[in-house]
């Protein structure tokens, strides 16, 4: 039976849904900050076609050099 507000996963061959996972689909994202799809974790961690890992911002950390030294 399909549900009005039902989201399948979209990793290769997986059949869940959040209605049979309790809702443990999520939106994942690349290593970009793209959004790919909803996965659940088990694909995540598996079946995850796009790089998961995020690349580091210097900016961010406050490890960078100025010029008014």
């Amino acid at each position: 039976m399909r549900y009005k507000h039902e989201i399948y996963c979209e990793g290769k061959d997986c059949k869940k849904t959040t209605y049979n996972t309790n809702g443990d689909i999520q939106m994942r994202k690349d290593a970009y900050g793209i959004q790919t799809g909803w996965y659940c974790e088990d694909c995540f961690e598996n079946n995850y076609p796009y790089r998961k890992d995020y690349y580091y911002d210097y900016f961010e950390a406050g490890e960078y050099l100025d010029d008014d030294y």
